[in-house]
This record gives structure tokens, C-alpha cells and sequence, in this order.
């Protein structure tokens, strides 16, 4: 993950699960042992669309592999809402 973002995600293996989400009997210090990285070979890395850093979509195609993701030209707002530039 590193290469791709420097946040690891927590990945907790469903066996793991009642205990990790037992926070009424389990303190954080009981659970640490499960704060590792993942195996590497449990994710796969494939380019996506730059559609994903965008709340408002939200449709299956963002899962879709891309060849060469291409980055979005900027929406200018204009009266009634729409984007305007600034700068």
C-alpha cells in the first residue's frame, strides 16, 4: 500500500471480527495483536478512473479497470450554481 497512499488500512480477518468489535468487553490493548499489515498478495493494484475522488459518483464503473487514467478538465461556476474560476 505504501506506494499508493501512506494510510494502511486496518484489515481485521472475519474470525477476528467479534473480537475486534467487542469494544464493551475488550479494550484496545487486547485487540493490538491485530494491527498488522495484510499479506501482500491480498490486494490487487489496478489504475481507476479519477472519477473516484468524487463524492457525488457513485456507480458501479468506478470499479472498472482503467488502460491510463485520465485526470478531469476543471468545471468553471457560472450563475445559478455552477462552477466559477476565482483566479
Amino acid at each position: 500500500m505504501k506506494p499508493i497512499h501512506h494510510r494502511m488500512p486496518v484489515i481485521i480477518a472475519p474470525e477476528d471480527f467479534d473480537r475486534w468489535l467487542d469494544v464493551a468487553h475488550t479494550e484496545p490493548r487486547h485487540v493490538q495483536d491485530l494491527l498488522v499489515p495484510p499479506p501482500d498478495d491480498l490486494f490487487d493494484a489496478v489504475p481507476v478512473s479519477y472519477r473516484v475522488n468524487a463524492v457525488r459518483n457513485d456507480d458501479p464503473g468506478l470499479h472498472q479497470p482503467v488502460e491510463e487514467p485520465t485526470k478531469p478538465t476543471k468545471e468553471k461556476k457560472k450563475e445559478g450554481g455552477e462552477k466559477i474560476d476565482l483566479f
